[in-house]
């Protein structure tokens, strides 16, 4: 399942998960018994590589971090990082 949560920073270049959101998908997965495999946000100006806005705001080690580029709307480019040990590490996904 995917659990959208809004974000709560008013300038769209930024990003911060609304807390209520959070907590509500969080409560839903662990209800479910299933596992939270990992977070998506897009990236609408830029490459769809970690910023360090993103580094200071990945708090979920073990967990993949995927990042969607809109740079070029037509094709819109995602890649897959898993955060470890205070960094990200791209994964490949076939």
């Amino acid at each position: 399942a995917v659990y959208p949560v809004a974000n709560a920073e008013p300038d769209p270049r930024h990003y911060l998960m609304d807390a209520k959101g959070l907590l509500t998908a969080m409560l839903e997965i662990e209800r479910r018994g299933w596992d939270l495999l990992g977070f998506y946000h897009s990236h609408p100006m830029s490459s769809p590589v970690p910023s360090q806005a993103d580094l200071a705001l990945a708090f979920y080690p073990g967990h993949c971090y995927a990042i969607v580029s809109l740079e070029t709307p037509a094709a819109p480019e995602i890649r897959f990082f898993l955060f470890q040990e205070g960094r990200f590490q791209e994964m490949s996904v076939l």
